[in-house]
């Protein structure tokens, strides 16, 4: 298992993104219902890399997410394969 690097979240939202060094952006439902408390998983999204940071568009409609070859804070680490780049993901579908 990988430690995840970085979570963002819609406002007023249930939706919870994190990312990691695993090659998968993780999408997650947060229940708040003091029965069924805790997070389950919606989707994995395959990015190649040390997801280090992401940024919700508005709505949630897309996700950024900043992707390079070692982690943000340190380089203990190497993904020897990965670009350093910016990965935008659509969520939502046009309607």
């Amino acid at each position: 298992p990988r430690s995840v690097m970085c979570c963002d979240a819609i406002n007023l939202s249930d939706l919870l993104v994190t990312g990691s060094n695993d090659g998968y952006l993780r999408l997650w439902k947060v229940n708040t219902e003091e029965k069924i408390a805790g997070i389950s998983s919606l989707d994995s999204i395959p990015i190649h890399g040390f997801i280090n940071s992401i940024a919700m568009g508005p709505k949630g409609r897309f996700c950024v997410a900043a992707v390079g070859q070692e982690p943000r804070l340190g380089r203990w680490d190497r993904v020897p394969r990965a670009k350093n780049r910016f990965a935008i993901v659509q969520l939502i579908g046009d309607e």
